[in-house]
């Protein structure tokens, strides 16, 4: 009797699979959301452990892989032209390159199985094609950023957890200062800048926004990291160039002096 919901289960799930799998959209907002898997099952801190290959890795390469692939083969049988400029073709040499290095550092000792893992961590660059192909749409656009938002989210809520869980074990001040979450800080950087931008759209509901860009800004403060705050301001001040009007007024209102308080009680001695 047991088989036959574990039957069920297979059979959905295949069902699933296939459903993703069949529509680029559906795959490619499946696949972003997917690169969860990767950011939660690594430990805080960033020690840079090469950890063995676990379920959440094999469920992200089950769907990113094979998806790509028909992404890529559905462009081909449709004629249609995916590099369209130098950036494109530095990307595509970038990852010939990666993965021919792979046979030059075998023949000087290195495991190959290290070297395929280490190139497969580059191989999610070529996200960039399928996402600009749905950026064309307007609808693509809103269902890119609030896949992105909810990757960020995500992963940033699991970090504020373990540094609470780090600071209750705390017993000493630089047990504190060294529980720094130094991980994804681009993912928290690019969904504050994306926040922002939405707090002076008024299409989105301002406490909830406000909510989620305190979530990313604790997210960001408690990594340590002083490059990627200021990584942080240098790109909401080049957000400028892209909005326009009056919109551009209530950004630099919003987005300028509180990014001058954070600065400042970041900095601020304690």
């Amino acid at each position: 009797m047991l088989a036959v919901p574990i039957i069920a289960c297979g059979v959905l799930g295949v069902a699933l699979y296939v459903y993703v799998l069949a529509d680029d959209e559906r795959w490619l907002i499946v696949a972003i959301l997917c690169h969860l898997l990767l950011f939660l099952r690594t430990g805080p801190g960033g020690s840079g452990e090469v950890t063995p290959i676990g379920i959440p890795d094999i469920a992200f390469s089950v769907i990113f892989f094979p998806g790509l692939i028909l992404w890529f083969v559905r462009r081909i049988r449709a004629r249609e032209k995916f590099l369209v400029g130098w950036a494109d073709v530095v990307v595509i040499v970038f990852l010939v390159y990666a993965f021919l290095s792979i046979a030059v550092s075998a023949y000087q000792g290195f495991s190959i199985e290290k070297g395929l893992r280490e190139f497969l961590l580059f191989v999610p660059l070529l996200l960039i094609f399928p996402v600009r192909k749905e950026a064309e749409k307007e609808h693509g656009i809103r269902l890119m950023i609030w896949t992105l938002l909810v990757t960020s989210i995500g992963v940033g809520l699991v970090i504020i957890i373990r540094y609470k869980l780090d600071l209750m074990a705390a017993h000493y001040l630089w047990q504190v200062v060294g529980n720094r979450q130094q991980k994804e800080e681009s993912l928290y950087m690019s969904g504050i800048i994306i926040l922002f931008a939405l707090l002076v759209s008024n299409r989105y509901s301002k406490p909830l926004v406000f909510f989620l860009l305190g979530l990313e800004m604790f997210s960001l403060a408690i990594t340590f990291s002083r490059g990627y705050w200021i990584t942080t301001i240098l790109g909401l001040g080049a957000s400028t160039f892209f909005i326009k009007g009056q919109a551009r007024r209530r950004y630099l209102s919003v987005t300028f002096p509180g990014a001058a308080v954070s600065g400042y009680r970041a900095d601020r001695p304690r």
